[in-house]
């Protein structure tokens, strides 16, 4: 059974983002009409938002626990990483308010899927089951570095299973002040920062 590892965002992140675009967009037609000499610029720019968008809305991170197989997706192009003795596993921060489970294979890219954001807009992990499936996953298919991940995963899920928020929990920390600071003034920024 596959695992989705959900985004990690708000209702008012995503009606930042969305308004950003339409303003964005906005600017790219007014441009278009009013500026005849400058439309192939409109046109470039129109064509790299619709672009941007499609990133957005078809990104998606999944999970093969029987496999261990963490699985990347957008605009319809894949990228697969075994979570096995080859692959090195840790959590990194985006310097954006968010923390990532960062899967990288001997030979080629790593593989990013949020684990926990921390912004103005956002304050979200992923869920106590989600969280203990991820950690059991690393450990069953012997990912190098699972066990010091797999556990912070554990402590993560534990304190959000016993009613603790995101902000005070046990992987809060990892994400510093500076990427804090970096995910406020961002808003949405923190939120995409792990696309």
């Amino acid at each position: 059974m596959t695992v989705t590892l959900p985004r990690l965002t708000s209702v008012g992140a995503v009606a930042l983002l969305v308004g950003t675009g339409v303003v964005a967009l906005a600017a790219v037609v007014v441009l278009f009409v009013t500026q005849p000499a400058n439309r192939w610029a409109a046109a470039v720019v129109g064509a790299l938002l619709v672009l941007a968008a499609l990133a957005i809305l078809t990104h998606r991170r999944r999970l093969d626990p029987a496999t261990g197989r963490l699985e990347a997706s957008t605009l319809g192009l894949r990228r697969c990483v075994e979570l096995g003795p080859t692959t090195h596993v840790s959590l990194v921060t985006n310097r954006a308010g968010g923390l990532l489970l960062r899967a990288a294979p001997a030979h080629g890219r790593a593989v990013l899927a949020q684990v926990l954001v921390l912004s103005d807009s956002v304050e979200r992990s992923l869920e106590p089951g989600t969280l203990v499936v991820l950690a059991d996953t690393l450990e069953t298919h012997g990912a190098a570095g699972a066990a010091p991940v797999a556990k912070a995963l554990r402590a993560q899920a534990a304190h959000l299973a016993a009613g603790g928020a995101p902000r005070t929990s046990p992987l809060a920390p990892r994400i510093t002040l500076t990427s804090l600071r970096a995910g406020q003034a961002g808003g949405a920024g923190g939120v995409a920062g792990g696309l």
